[in-house]
């Protein structure tokens, strides 16, 4: 079986000379056990300021919510892994928990041939296979039910002995279980999770966080949608998503 080669994309570079260093880093350090990754996309943060972390997290937002989309036109069936890439040292620190968004942060201003071989390593050790995300969950409401994209769910708030579950395409389907039993059924979901007694979040979908409220991406053509929540679920929910 012949590997494919792994694709390398760049995002808001400021500058080609940048992209060339990790291209031709990569092909000096790269071995056979991660060439079959088929994508790599590098992501340049200028800044650790707000409005740099809002400009992240929409293309991971962005980029998780139409991955399906953009592999079918390039003949794709992996999930791509994100690579952080900054110049500013105190940066680098602070996307290591991110485990399911970002495989590695990429340090331009430390020397090229040690962070491609510790990115090399990482990949090694994390296979691209094993980062799949799981695709549908059912939806039981009334005696039938519906599959939904996980990657669409923004939030799910109690309702009693019920759960309603808000979706990126506007709807909001009831499932006949309690929040309890959807924790559970998505507990290896790591980017969605339970915050306080009422409410899961999906933090691939979070936009924007400010002391009341909470904005979540949409699909295309559809509004975002926008939450009020008291304090405790907003520190919690700064807490999750790291990087408020």
């Amino acid at each position: 079986m012949v590997s494919k080669n792994t694709i390398l994309e760049f995002e808001n570079f400021p500058d080609l000379e940048s992209e060339e260093c990790i291209k031709r880093q990569w092909a000096l350090h790269k071995n056979a056990f991660v060439d079959n990754g088929e994508k790599l996309v590098f992501f340049y943060l200028e800044d650790n300021q707000l409005e740099d972390r809002i400009k992240l997290r929409g293309f991971l937002s962005y980029y998780r919510n139409n991955e399906r989309e953009l592999n079918k036109q390039k003949n794709l069936h992996n999930h791509a892994r994100i690579v952080v890439t900054v110049r500013e040292a105190s940066l680098f620190y602070n996307f290591y928990g991110w485990e399911e968004d970002i495989s590695f942060c990429y340090n331009l201003d430390k020397d090229a041939n040690d962070v491609m071989k510790k990115l090399v390593n990482r990949l090694m050790y994390y296979p691209f296979d094993k980062n799949a995300p799981i695709e549908k969950m059912k939806i039981k409401s009334k005696g039938s039910f519906d599959l939904e994209f996980i990657s669409d769910i923004c939030y799910c708030v109690a309702s009693q002995n019920y759960t309603e579950i808000h979706l990126a395409n506007g709807k909001k389907r009831l499932e006949s279980k309690a929040i309890a039993f959807i924790e559970k059924r998505l507990n290896n979901v790591s980017c969605i999770q339970k915050v306080g007694r009422s409410y899961m979040i999906n933090r691939n979908r979070i936009l924007k966080v400010d002391a009341e409220r909470v904005w979540f991406t949409a699909n295309h053509g559809c509004p975002s949608r926008i939450v009020s929540l008291g304090p405790e679920y907003i520190k919690r929910i700064r807490k999750f998503v790291y990087w408020y």
